[in-house]
């Protein structure tokens, strides 16, 4: 139901949808790692790292926007049927994973093109994929909550992703953070994420994170989800007089 209302009227919207991430992946390759060649892993080319770390990035954009709008986008929906306005953020992380699921496809590809060989790393994709799914949701439906209450968060959405993206360890690598500012990157969820992605994709060519990694994004998606649950008490007896 959500692919079908998302594409509905268009010719090429699920071309378009594969398409973009992978054209927006070779400028950045083109600009950052030809034009400015930035650094990459002793094994690895920057545009192998780069197309690892941008995979999971062109999900939690394409996702996160989609679930902030689902109640806004469906207030015909919430006033005259009685389902848990949760399902709707639900069903967009649902359509948004399918395109993830195309998109990663594609990416492996141009990873063995260029040499970079599967190995036992890969299933830990899963893990990581379903820690991703996990703070979409916590942190979506906080957004998605709070932009039925006010409209300006659906507006700020598009500069706060672009400001995020800047903050993550993907152009860029991590290692450029003096050690003790290495904390700093522990305060963005998405970069224990991106470092999983990486490790999963790269096998040997990519370090994973470690437990403290873990430990800081499990805590920061236990905060996420309380403060969703505490915006939902407070807004379910009047969310449809909002919309």
């Amino acid at each position: 139901m959500e692919l079908s209302r998302r594409y509905a009227g268009t010719v090429s919207g699920w071309a378009v949808a594969i398409a973009y991430p992978l054209l927006q992946l070779s400028v950045y390759w083109l600009v950052f790692g030809l034009g400015l060649k930035l650094p990459a892993g002793a094994h690895t080319s920057f545009g192998t790292v780069l197309a690892a770390g941008m995979v999971p990035w062109f999900f939690f954009n394409d996702a996160l926007f989609s679930i902030t709008h689902s109640i806004t986008g469906n207030s015909a929906l919430v006033k005259k049927m009685p389902l848990p306005v949760l399902l709707l953020p639900t069903a967009s992380l649902g359509a948004a994973l399918i395109t993830h699921a195309i998109v990663l496809t594609c990416v492996l590809i141009i990873l063995a093109l260029s040499g970079i060989v599967p190995s036992l790393a890969l299933a830990s994709l899963i893990y990581f994929c379903g820690c991703l799914c996990v703070l979409l949701l916590a942190l979506g439906c906080l957004l998605a909550l709070a932009n039925a209450a006010v409209r300006d968060v659906g507006q700020l959405l598009n500069p706060a992703l672009w400001i995020c993206f800047w903050l993550t360890p993907i152009v860029w690598p991590a290692t450029i953070i003096p050690a003790n500012w290495q904390w700093l990157i522990h305060l963005n969820p998405l970069a224990y994420v991106v470092a999983g992605y990486r490790a999963a994709l790269l096998g040997s060519g990519a370090v994973p994170p470690d437990v403290t990694s873990a430990l800081w994004f499990w805590a920061e998606i236990g905060v996420l989800g309380a403060a969703t649950w505490l915006l939902f008490r407070r807004l379910r007896p009047e969310l449809a007089d909002l919309l």
